[in-house]
């Protein structure tokens, strides 16, 4: 790092320790002159702030994380993660290894697991997506279940596709959504199920393609 700019982020650091933001190791910490921080936030070491990234009141940012023009609400946890020109909400939290890219908004308290990756996604509130799975071109409801390893198959090769999930739908580990589908409020994708048509409301889809379980009377 020149002289010049390690002056000038030493200086910000320091405006920032003065307002009531805790640098656990201030000497590796990068951070922009456009970064926005609220007090009471803890950032560990070896930790970049870039770009017009604002961070809320009482947030962790652990070790190893990178935020590029972020937004990140109050209490909001990330631990050696990257989200990139994304949203997070109050309460949030993602990681480890966790990648938010492009545009994605999560609303209120949403949990993203380890080396989960987001894109292009609108998560609402209480919604938690797995570790080791991907959510791409999609809107999920509220407290929706993802489990890990399930993937969003929204490429096919030539353009991106858009999927919706309704509120409190439980998607199985290692399942896969081949876009487009919407899946309705409430139902149930069986564990390494593919999904290739949209799944009625309340309904509980398994195999390979998913099919639609009949209840016997």
């Amino acid at each position: 790092m020149p002289q010049t700019h390690r002056i000038l982020n030493s200086r910000l650091i320091e405006k920032y320790q003065k307002a009531g933001v805790t640098f656990l190791n201030p000497e590796t910490v990068e951070m922009g002159p456009e970064v926005v921080i609220g007090k009471n936030t803890v950032i560990e070491g070896n930790v970049y702030l870039l770009g017009k990234t604002i961070i809320g009141e009482g947030c962790h940012i652990e070790s190893g994380s990178r935020l590029q023009s972020a937004r990140l609400g109050k209490k909001v946890v990330i631990r050696s993660s990257r989200i990139t020109e994304s949203q997070l909400g109050d309460g949030c939290d993602a990681g480890p290894f966790a990648h938010v890219r492009g545009g994605s908004v999560l609303d209120k308290k949403v949990h993203v697991g380890t080396s989960a990756e987001l894109k292009n996604a609108h998560v609402a509130a209480g919604s938690k997506m797995g570790h080791f799975s991907y959510v791409g071109d999609a809107q999920l409801g509220r407290d929706v279940n993802v489990g890990a390893g399930c993937v969003f198959a929204n490429f096919d090769g030539k353009k991106k596709h858009h999927s919706k999930i309704g509120d409190k739908v439980f998607l199985g580990s290692n399942s896969t959504l081949v876009a487009p589908v919407t899946i309705g409020k409430g139902a149930v994708v069986g564990a390494g199920s593919v999904v290739t048509k949209n799944v009625a409301p309340g309904a509980t889809v398994v195999g390979v393609p998913a099919k639609a379980l009949i209840k016997k009377k």
